[in-house]
């Protein structure tokens, strides 16, 4: 039987606010505080990105993983820095955690920079198995972050938050907390999770309760279900191309990074037991349990 519970915009904004999806048990952990080169297999290859570095800007962490964009670099019009990474299992359960250093000369770009890529198969949001990326598109005073999700040949667009809020803010100067939250989804009638976060902050997600319809789109609470082609993530990189590139050398830092992962879904602790669905006609907030 379903339960509808209909709540107040009040207790709406807390359960976005709610501690974020913490993995206990995991298969896989990761952390790194890139303070020198540790012997890794999970760090792979690089574009412009420098690990156990100094952090232009900061030294509050000591050394970091910097990404240095410069001004039409590799091509006009663009800019590029990533760091990729191999997850050392097939992870259809994920927790990543960091925290992100944005210059003060930050300007958000004139088109869409991508915040990090999860994928597995053939890369590509269309040929692979599936692939859940996250890009930051311009808005007032920076940047808000996109969900794109591609899965059996199925592509999404992008979902945003209606509120738009900022993941990078133009001029920031000083450091923010990333959280992401990934859950596949575990049957062929089931329906996985994909939650970014902010300073403890929920502001784009699966779980979210304001975000835009994707017109021809599955609704975002759907679009993460099971891959036919292989269900599971296996490969990522963090930052990546920038389009419109930045009118000048723009270097971000990378610090205090841990990675969760599980082969298997695992339970976690800190979400409420609550999903999101449409919003029946003449309700402001719906939430219901199946």
């Amino acid at each position: 039987m379903k339960t509808q519970i209909i709540l107040s915009t009040f207790l709406v904004a807390s359960l976005v606010n709610a501690e974020q999806s913490i993995i206990g048990n995991a298969d896989f952990i990761l952390e790194d505080n890139f303070e020198s080169l540790t012997e890794s297999s999970f760090w792979t290859s690089d574009a412009w990105a420098d690990r156990a570095a100094n952090c232009p800007g900061s030294s509050e962490y000591g050394k970091s993983l910097v990404f240095t964009y410069a001004p039409d670099r590799p091509e006009e019009g663009s800019g590029w820095s990533e760091q990729r990474f191999e997850i050392p299992l097939n992870a259809v359960q994920i927790e990543m955690e960091y925290d992100l250093f944005v210059p003060a000369n930050y300007v958000k770009a004139p088109g869409n920079h991508k915040n990090f890529v999860f994928w597995s198969g053939t890369y590509g949001m269309s040929s692979g198995n599936l692939a859940l990326v996250s890009e930051s598109w311009p808005t007032d005073g920076g940047s808000t972050p996109s969900l794109s999700i591609g899965l059996d040949g199925n592509v999404y667009g992008h979902t945003m938050n209606n509120n738009d809020d900022n993941l990078y803010v133009d001029g920031l100067g000083g450091w923010i907390n990333v959280h992401v939250y990934i859950e596949l989804a575990d049957a062929e009638d089931d329906f996985g999770v994909f939650d970014i976060s902010k300073n403890g902050n929920l502001i784009n997600g699966t779980s979210h309760p304001n975000v835009e319809e994707n017109w021809g789109a599955p609704i975002i609470s759907e679009q993460v279900s099971y891959s036919s082609r292989g269900n599971y993530l296996k490969y990522g990189y963090l930052l990546g191309w920038a389009n419109g590139g930045f009118s000048e050398v723009t270097q971000f830092c990378i610090d205090n990074f841990k990675f969760k992962a599980n082969s298997t879904i695992k339970a976690t602790e800190g979400v409420p037991e609550i999903s999101y669905r449409p919003l029946l006609p003449g309700v402001e907030k719906q939430i219901s349990n199946d």
